[in-house]
């Protein structure tokens, strides 16, 4: 029997130590034992597509540039970390391209759709992961944003009464650390890591904060317009009511917390100022204006949003 080495995709004997074409060795790749999925999506983004990647390149010159001797070293990192001596590997009795058909899982960062369809309770996909029910706000190649169907806790946007963004908040440490250990090792692997832009309040100015990188984090106020609805009320650069925008699509942004009732919950841009954060109300007004972030009574609603592989 052969296999089919998974950087040149030449035909190799089944007891081959290395590709005879790329080199490619046994120990991070033509081994013969059993992954999950999610094991071998994760090899296959740190290891073979980068090795790949540097095949391609060492093809197409001469000497080897800079930028793959750099590639170069971080793989004998990666080959030295992920080898395939531990459980796992890949079904290689066939090319790779067949076996990557219609599958693209990015473990790098990425930015939001732009161009999306409005979601309604009429319309809404509900999708049950990890024991909990998910809205499907927008689906690009092979990830889907999720946003929690209701309200799945009550927090403060931040434990002190002091000027705070969205990247130095405690709930951003609560939500990618204790929310996020709550997944099993399964689920982790699907929640992908997603470049999160952080921009001044549209209406007050109000410093949004460095951008972040997150596994889970909070809508922003465009975001909530741009998957909720948008009667164009944000567009308008003085209104005569900067405190919140009400319209026909106050009933969609409506959230029931464990109690099934409604109630408000939390975005993560700035509010009027840098006290406070950005809300929806719990009739499903947009608050422009926001809660202060250490709001009375224990807090208000956290509906935590996230990019999911399938």
């Amino acid at each position: 029997m052969s296999v089919f080495c998974p950087i040149c995709e030449t035909e190799c004997l089944d007891k081959a130590v290395k590709c005879d074409i790329c080199g490619f060795a046994d120990k991070i790749g033509i081994a013969r034992s059993i992954a999950t999925m999610e094991e071998a999506e994760y090899r296959l983004d740190m290891i073979i597509k980068p090795y790949r990647r540097y095949w391609e390149l060492h093809q197409s010159h001469e000497k080897l540039s800079e930028k793959v001797d750099s590639l170069e070293s971080l793989l004998s990192v990666l080959i030295d970390e992920f080898t395939f001596g531990k459980p796992g590997g890949f079904d290689l009795t066939r090319p790779a391209s067949q076996m990557l058909q219609n599958k693209s899982h990015k473990s790098t960062p990425k930015k939001l759709n732009n161009n999306i369809r409005t979601i309604s309770k009429a319309t809404a996909k509900i999708i049950n992961f990890a024991s909990i029910n998910w809205l499907v706000l927008d689906e690009q190649r092979s990830e889907m944003l999720l946003l929690s169907e209701t309200i799945l806790d009550k927090k403060w946007y931040h434990e002190k009464y002091t000027g705070i963004t969205w990247v130095d908040c405690t709930l951003r440490k609560y939500l990618n650390n204790v929310f996020f250990d709550t997944f099993d090792r399964n689920d982790k692997l699907r929640i992908a890591e997603t470049s999160i832009n952080n921009p001044k309040n549209p209406w007050h100015g109000t410093n949004g904060g460095q951008d972040t990188s997150d596994r889970i984090f909070l809508l922003s106020i465009e975001e909530v317009l741009m998957y909720f609805g948008d009667s164009g009320q944000l567009q308008d650069e003085n209104p005569k009511n900067k405190y919140w925008i009400k319209d026909e699509f106050n009933e969609s942004r409506k959230a029931l917390d464990s109690n099934s009732t409604s109630s408000s919950w939390w975005l993560r841009s700035p509010g009027s100022n840098s006290l406070s954060a950005a809300s929806v109300s719990s009739d499903g007004g947009l608050g422009i204006s926001g809660e202060y972030v250490n709001a009375a009574g224990g807090g208000i609603g956290v509906r935590p949003a996230l990019w999911l592989k399938y």
